[in-house]
Formats: C-alpha cells, sequence, structure tokens
C-alpha cells in the first residue's frame, strides 16, 4: 500500500512524506507505542525510515500519529494506493487525525464491508475536502446509496473523480440526488463504468444547478449516440461546460 501524506509548513505541524510498498515487508514493523513521548516516538520512526527506506506499514502510520499529538492537524492531501481489505482498521485510526484533508485520493483499493464503512464514516467528516478521487475501487458492489449520502457532506468539493467502479444506472440514480448539493462542483469523472443511455438521463437534470461545472466526462460508458444527444440542452444553457464521450468532446 502505498500512503503519501502533505502538510502545509507550519512550525508547529510536521510536514513529511510517508511511502509505504506494498509488499511482503509489510509486516516488518517497528511498534512505537501510543503512550511514548513525542521525541522518542520521532526517534524511533526516523531510525525505520533510514533502516528501511521509507517503507512503514499503517501500523506504524497510525501508533506513531497517535503518540505525536496529533501531527495530522493541518494535513491537506492524503493518497493511499492498493489498499488491502486488512489494512482497513489500521486507516480508521489514521483518519481520526485527518478530518482537515482537503484532497483525499484512493486507487487500485480492495474493499470489504468494514472497510466501506470506515470509509463512509471518513467523509461524513471531511467538510472541508475539496478534491475526492476514488478509482478502481469497485464501489458498484457496495451500498452505493450509503456512499452517496456521505457525499452530501462534501459541501466545498470541486473534483469528483468515480472511475473505473463499475457503476450502472442504479448507481447514478443514488448518486444523482446528492450532485445539486455539490454547489463548488467543477469536474465530474465518472469513465470507464456501464451508465448507458439510461444513466444519462438520470444524471443530465441534476447538473443545471451546478453553476460551477466546467467539465463531465463519460467516456468507456456504453453510451449510443442517442444517449449523447441528451445533453444537448444542458450545454446550450452552460457555456462553460463540456462533457467528454467516446471520442467527443460535446459543447456548445
Amino acid at each position: 500500500m502505498g500512503v503519501i501524506c502533505s502538510c502545509p509548513k507550519a512550525p508547529e505541524k510536521l510536514n513529511r512524506n510517508f511511502t509505504q510498498q506494498h509488499a511482503s515487508t509489510f509486516t516488518n514493523f517497528i511498534a512505537v507505542e501510543p503512550l511514548f513521548q513525542v521525541e522518542a516516538a520521532q526517534q524511533e520512526l526516523n531510525s525505520y525510515l533510514q533502516k528501511h527506506r521509507g517503507e512503514m506499514s499503517p501500523q506504524v502510520i497510525h501508533l506513531f500519529f497517535a503518540a505525536a499529538a496529533n501531527p495530522l492537524k493541518g494535513l491537506s492531501s492524503l493518497t493511499l494506493d492498493r489498499v488491502r481489505p486488512e489494512d482497513w482498521p489500521h486507516l480508521s485510526t489514521l483518519f481520526l487525525y485527518g478530518d482537515c484533508v482537503e484532497s483525499l485520493v484512493l486507487t487500485a483499493t480492495r474493499l470489504d464491508v468494514a472497510g466501506f464503512c470506515i470509509l463512509c464514516g471518513y467523509l461524513e467528516v471531511l467538510g472541508g475536502l475539496t478534491e475526492l478521487r476514488l478509482v478502481d475501487m469497485g464501489l458498484g458492489h457496495y451500498d452505493f446509496h450509503k456512499l452517496a449520502t456521505a457525499c452530501k457532506k462534501l459541501r466545498r468539493v470541486e473534483k469528483l473523480d468515480l472511475s473505473k467502479n463499475e457503476l450502472k444506472p442504479a448507481h447514478i440514480r443514488s448518486l444523482a440526488p446528492t450532485l445539486p448539493k455539490l454547489t463548488y462542483l467543477r469536474e465530474l469523472n465518472l469513465d470507464d463504468n456501464c451508465i448507458e443511455d439510461e444513466g444519462c438521463d438520470l444524471l443530465r437534470p441534476r447538473l443545471y444547478p451546478l453553476r460551477s461545472l466546467r467539465l463531465v466526462s463519460l467516456r468507456f460508458n456504453s453510451i449510443t449516440p442517442a444517449g449523447y444527444m441528451q445533453f444537448q440542452d444542458l450545454l446550450q444553457t452552460k457555456e462553460n461546460l463540456r462533457i467528454v464521450v467516446d471520442g467527443l468532446k460535446l459543447d456548445k
């Protein structure tokens, strides 16, 4: 699993990058006890990083954060790659300290029901999130209505990427009522799903209230030319909007 955390520069906050290669070294970690003093925890962490060239497990990360008196306060971005189902209980502790995240990116990540619930719960506390990318996570196999409901709290999100998640018209039906609440939304990416013409019909009326919307990407969704044509009236209303479909860019 790859983990990248970035914080704004401030003397009272940590500004580190943490990376984890998804490999057999996953279980080779030091146990930084949460009750250690901050200085001792940092020394243990630095020693481990030097020894393993930056490789860490979620266990180390969440224990260090607990020991270091909430160093994720003010965290600006969090990127997780190839998270496994068994990793989510550890990440749930990490999420407790990252409620100020503005950009959350999860890619090629596997979920189970527990992990899905942890993710939805985390989204509900990220009121300041401006970018959410959940890519190649198989979200279509879970209670997508629960995820869509959690996303209603993301009132400031500008970029929403749900590409490559096996989403079908039924999932768009759950997502559609959420979209008008995302009044800052500028980019919506639903590439590489299977929303078909029916999904377009469900999506289109929910896009009218979004004054900031500039791009909707719908490539590789089994949409016919008739499905594309459903957006013509929308494009006439929104001069700056582009809709990207297979091999085409639709605009006014």
